[in-house]
């Protein structure tokens, strides 16, 4: 199965490559320079010009972590958050969640590794090659999970409908915190498919295919 990449990841790869790095654990004072920005170290992170602020206490996972969701902020978003509105705040925090999670263990480099069979053993692996918590592994490593049903879905269907031509694999949301079938995306796709004749066993069938794949495939 051949991956598909997201904008996102796309985007991280670019930028790994032209501050010239490739493999995974650099320490963040070295990303930093190479991208022009300043860490200071005081209790309070946030970001603000250019500048990180980690909490000096934390060990050096969490000030990886802190750092790469700070710096989402830095890349994606404008202006200090106090005063936000509340949604819009909680918005900009998800997507630097999100970026921080793909930043800190970035997908081609993920790509390049022996991933073992039990996701135990394969959380471990992310954790110590990239220098994260456990936790945050086991997130990327869903994220990445979530990416590869989205394929195996969008295989099902290039199998039995040709109207797949104009639809991306890339715009399954792989982000939500609910299973690839509930998601709103998924929902709206399988509606055009029962607008072009798809029966409901035929759509159950999918789902059944796509989470068989999903248990043989298992880390």
């Amino acid at each position: 199965m051949k991956y598909i990449t997201t904008p996102l990841e796309d985007s991280i790869q670019k930028l790994y490559w032209r501050i010239g790095i490739k493999e995974p654990k650099h320490s963040i004072e070295d990303i930093a320079t190479r991208l022009g920005i300043s860490i200071c170290y005081q209790k309070i992170p946030l970001s603000a010009d250019g500048i990180i602020f980690i909490d000096p206490l934390q060990n050096k996972c969490k000030q990886r972590e802190v750092f790469t969701h700070e710096l989402g902020h830095v890349l994606q978003h404008v202006g200090v958050q106090l005063g936000m509105p509340e949604d819009f705040r909680h918005m900009q925090e998800a997507k630097a969640r999100n970026f921080a999670l793909h930043f800190t263990v970035p997908t081609f480099m993920l790509l390049e590794l022996s991933i073992p069979k039990y996701r135990n053993k394969a959380v471990n692996l992310i954790a110590e090659r990239f220098g994260v918590t456990h936790d945050f592994a086991d997130e990327r490593l869903l994220h990445y999970e979530r990416q590869i049903t989205g394929e195996l879905f969008y295989e099902e269907l290039l199998k039995g409908n040709e109207s797949t031509e104009d639809y991306s694999p890339g715009e399954i949301d792989i982000y939500g915190d609910l299973p690839f079938y509930e998601q709103p995306d998924f929902k709206e796709l399988i509606e055009e498919f029962k607008k072009n004749g798809a029966t409901d066993d035929e759509i159950k069938d999918i789902i059944a295919q796509i989470k068989y794949k999903e248990d043989i495939n298992q880390w």
